[in-house]
C-alpha cells in the first residue's frame, strides 16, 4: 500500500512529465501553438494543459502571445541553451512594443535585426492614416545611412565592427549621406553617447527615422526598434518628444528578452538607456556663464564644458554624459529646423503612398 508520501511524489513526477511535453510540444511546432492543438499533441484533458501552460508561462519557460493567444518559447530555455532568437522568434515578441509606438507616434513602426554585416527588417506595424512610408518585411537596409543600422553598431565588438566598416562602400543616397569612414566613425561614437540614432534624409529624401538599440541578455546588441515617417510629419520638434517613448519601449523588450539594468547586475555592459526627461535649458551665454556664487560668499564654481561642476561626482556618470552628449544633438537639430525651416507638405516620389501599403 503507498504512503501519503510517496502519493504526492508520484503526482509531482507526473506533472513534470506533462510539463516537458508541453514544452517539447511548443518548442517543436515552430511557432505559436494553441491551447486545442497542445492538447491534441501532448493527449492532455483541455483543462488539465490549460493549468499547465499557465504555470510554464509563469516559470518565462513560455510565453503566450497577447494577440493570438498560442504559446511558444519563453526566455528561460533560451538562457539555459545559450540559443539566440530567431528573426521570426523576434518578430512575434515584438509585436506588442511596435503597436504601442505606432499608438503614440501615429507612424510606422519597425524592428530590424542585425545578421552577417546585414541589418534587415523583420517585423511593423502601420498606422491607419491615409499616407504612410513603405517599410517592407525581409528588406535589406543599408548600415551608414538608415537609422535601424546605425543605432545597432556602436555596440557591436570593436573587431567586428572594424571588420565591418572595412568592407563597407559609403554609397550616396542623398546630399546628407555620410560617405566616408573617418567621418562615420565619429557619427557612431555621438550615437553611443546619446543612446539612440537619427536618418535625417540620409537614405531617402523627404524621410525621418529614429532607431534605438535592444539588448540580449548578455548585453549583446541584437535588433533596433525605430519610428519612420515623411519630414513634413517627423520635425525635429516631434522627433526630440518621441525620444523618450521610443527609449522606454526598446528598454522594455531588451529586458523581455533577458537584459537586466547595471544596478540588478552590478556590472557594466551594453544596454539601453533610460529615457530621461531634458534638463532645464542653458544660460544663453554658454555652459557655466551667468551663475551666481552661493549666498554667504565661497569660491566660484568652476564648471565644466559638459555644464557640470568639475567637482561633482556625477560629471564621472557615463549615463549623464550620454544624457548630455544628446541635448547637444538636440541642440543642432533646433539651430538646423531654424536655419531650413519646415515645409508644409512635400511629397517623396517611391517612398510616400497613399492608400493600402503593401505588404
Amino acid at each position: 500500500m503507498k504512503t501519503p508520501g510517496e502519493d504526492a511524489r508520484g503526482a509531482t513526477h507526473r506533472s513534470l512529465e506533462r510539463g516537458l511535453r508541453l514544452v517539447e510540444a511548443v518548442a517543436s511546432s515552430g511557432g505559436p501553438i494553441s491551447l486545442a492543438e497542445a492538447a491534441r499533441r501532448t493527449g492532455l484533458h483541455r483543462s488539465t494543459a490549460h493549468h499547465l501552460l499557465q504555470t510554464l508561462v509563469s516559470l518565462d519557460y513560455l510565453r503566450q502571445n497577447p494577440e493570438s493567444r498560442g504559446y511558444e518559447l519563453g526566455l528561460r530555455p533560451f538562457l539555459l541553451t545559450g540559443r539566440t532568437w530567431s528573426p521570426e522568434q523576434l518578430a512575434g515578441i515584438t509585436q506588442p512594443y511596435l503597436a504601442e509606438l505606432v499608438r503614440q507616434s501615429g507612424e510606422v513602426a519597425s524592428l530590424a535585426v542585425y545578421r552577417d554585416g546585414a541589418v534587415t527588417i523583420v517585423a511593423k506595424r502601420e498606422h491607419d492614416g491615409p499616407v504612410r512610408v513603405v517599410h517592407d518585411i525581409g528588406a535589406p537596409r543599408p548600415i551608414h545611412c538608415t537609422a535601424v543600422g546605425k543605432a545597432i553598431l556602436p555596440w557591436l565588438q570593436p573587431d567586428e565592427l572594424a571588420s565591418l566598416l572595412a568592407h563597407t562602400r559609403f554609397t550616396r543616397y542623398t546630399p546628407r549621406t555620410i560617405t566616408t569612414r573617418s567621418e562615420f566613425e565619429t557619427h557612431l561614437t555621438r550615437i553611443r553617447a546619446a543612446g539612440y540614432a537619427i536618418d535625417d534624409e540620409e537614405h531617402l529624401e523627404g524621410i525621418r527615422c529614429m532607431a534605438a538599440p535592444v539588448f540580449g541578455p548578455a548585453g549583446q546588441v541584437v535588433a533596433s526598434m525605430c519610428v519612420v515617417g515623411p519630414k513634413n510629419r517627423l520635425t525635429h520638434k516631434r522627433l526630440r518628444a518621441l525620444r523618450a517613448p521610443l527609449l522606454g519601449l526598446a528598454r522594455a523588450l531588451s529586458k523581455q528578452l533577458g537584459w537586466r539594468p547595471d544596478e540588478e547586475t552590478g556590472r557594466r555592459r551594453n544596454g539601453p538607456p533610460s529615457p530621461v526627461s531634458p534638463p532645464p535649458e542653458q544660460n544663453a551665454r554658454g555652459p557655466g556663464r551667468g551663475r551666481r556664487r552661493p549666498k554667504g560668499g565661497g569660491a566660484r564654481t568652476a564648471w565644466s564644458s559638459s555644464g557640470l561642476p568639475e567637482s561633482s561626482p556625477r560629471r564621472q556618470r557615463p549615463a549623464l554624459r550620454a544624457t548630455h552628449a544628446g541635448h547637444l544633438q538636440e541642440g543642432r537639430d533646433r539651430i538646423r529646423e531654424r536655419a531650413e525651416g519646415e515645409p508644409r507638405d512635400r511629397r517623396v516620389e517611391g517612398s510616400v503612398q497613399r492608400g493600402p501599403s503593401p505588404s
